[in-house]
C-alpha cells in the first residue's frame, strides 16, 4: 500500500499596512500568516510604534468565530446571555512579544478551529479600551489565492 504524503503548508502570507494610521494603538506595519506541517497558524505581527502595557491584540479567524489573543483562544458565544468571547480550552496556543514591543507572535492549532480550508482573518490592536483613534486593524484571507 501507497501512503500519501499530505500536502505541504500553504506559503507564507504577508500583508502590509500603511504606517500612521492607529491613533494611540501599536502601528501594524506588517503581517506575516505562517502555517507548518503539523496545523499550527502563526500571526507575526509588527509595529511601527510599540506594543506597551496598555496594549491589546487579538486575531480574529473566521469572520470573527475565533478570537486569539493574550487570553488565548476564544470562540463566539451567541448562545449565552453575555453573548461575549468566552476560552476553548485550547493549551497549544501562543501569544509573545518582543523586547521593546516592535513585535508580537501568537499561534494556535488549525485543529482547534475545525481544520477549515479557508478563512477571513483580521489583526487588530488596540490601546486602552479601543474606539476612535485607539485602534489599527489589518485583514487578509488563509490561504491566500492565487
Amino acid at each position: 500500500m501507497l501512503a500519501v504524503a499530505p500536502p505541504p503548508p500553504p506559503p507564507p502570507i504577508v500583508v502590509r499596512d500603511r504606517a500612521g494610521d492607529s491613533g494611540t494603538a501599536p502601528d501594524i506595519t506588517k503581517v506575516t500568516v505562517t502555517t507548518k506541517k503539523s496545523g499550527v497558524i502563526t500571526f507575526i505581527v509588527v509595529f511601527k510604534t510599540p506594543y506597551g502595557s496598555n496594549s491589546t491584540l487579538y486575531a480574529y479567524i473566521g469572520t470573527h468565530q475565533y478570537r486569539l489573543g493574550p487570553a488565548g483562544l476564544e470562540v463566539w458565544d451567541d448562545a449565552s446571555t453575555a453573548q461575549d468571547y468566552e476560552p476553548t480550552g485550547a493549551f497549544d496556543v501562543t501569544f509573545s512579544v518582543a523586547p521593546g514591543g516592535r513585535a508580537l507572535e501568537t499561534s494556535c492549532s488549525l485543529a482547534d478551529i475545525g481544520r477549515p480550508k479557508a478563512f477571513r482573518w483580521t489583526v487588530v490592536s488596540i490601546d486602552g479600551d479601543g474606539g476612535a483613534g485607539h485602534q489599527d486593524s489589518v485583514a487578509g484571507a488563509w490561504p491566500r489565492r492565487r
